[in-house]
């Protein structure tokens, strides 16, 4: 059945897609492959040439193994083995063009590279990726929230275009938030027209998808989610430039 479909989606020379450069839903590599499409998922950046790990077409573990030559540790591993992703081989910058401090901060002496993303090691040193470092919300209870996998979970909803989750602030304490950028064409066929009935509308939405999230993940109260009238801007990688949207989320 998988070689027949793919043949007639793909054509004869097919052989499997690659996924790199952004995170891929989970849901959708295991749709493909379930449809008998192999599925290569590669983890890197540009200063580590750029592969660092990679997973097989069917994996029969979660993560990615390294790829040959390179090395890759959890620095700092909290009580449940999630720290900075760490590597060193061959295929890493020896530096930054004519800016040693910043190679400083992110090459050690023994040439690890600190690549700014969390993740943890599971079964036979497997990287398994959950975000950026710079964008985990730390709760009061001290769980971490990583952004990233609150919002693959959440843009699959149809009144939601695109969604960031950020560390907002409820009762004086930091709690999971969400600016929205509506799918209004969607909200206006089911006679959604105003913000405050579409936020209505999102957060129901939200509390239905979010049983797929543990506790501590969700989104408390319908005040954490605040609408915007323009699409976020985006890296060339599509990455959210959240920075850029840092003071609006601070006050609120």
């Amino acid at each position: 059945m998988g070689k027949l479909l793919t043949r007639k989606l793909f054509g004869k020379n097919f052989r499997f897609l690659v996924s790199g450069g952004a995170p891929l839903n989970n849901k959708v590599a295991k749709g493909l492959r379930r449809m008998g499409i192999g599925m290569l998922e590669g983890y890197g950046l540009t200063e580590t040439s750029p592969v660092l790990s990679m997973c097989e077409q069917f994996p029969s573990e979660p993560g990615m193994a390294a790829i040959e030559g390179v090395e890759l540790r959890i620095d700092h591993p909290d009580k449940n083995g999630v720290g900075e992703i760490i590597a060193r081989g061959p295929n890493i910058m020896t530096g930054y063009y004519k800016n040693p401090e910043a190679t400083r901060e992110v090459i050690s002496e023994d040439g690890w590279f600190h690549t700014g993303d969390l993740g943890s090691l599971v079964s036979n040193n497997r990287i398994l990726i959950s975000g950026r470092a710079k964008n985990v919300i730390v709760l009061e209870t001290g769980k971490n929230v990583y952004p990233e996998e609150v919002e693959w979970e959440l843009s699959t909803i149809p009144a939601i275009e695109e969604i960031m989750i950020y560390e907002g602030e409820r009762q004086g304490a930091p709690a999971v938030a969400a600016m929205v950028y509506p799918n209004w064409p969607t909200l206006n066929e089911l006679g959604v027209t105003e913000s405050d009935d579409a936020i209505d509308h999102i957060w129901k939405q939200i509390r239905e998808r979010s049983e797929n999230l543990a506790m501590f993940k969700r989104i408390k109260n319908r005040d954490l989610i605040a609408l915007t009238d323009q699409p976020f801007e985006k890296s060339v990688k599509l990455d959210i430039k959240r920075y850029l949207y840092k003071k609006h989320t601070t006050d609120g």
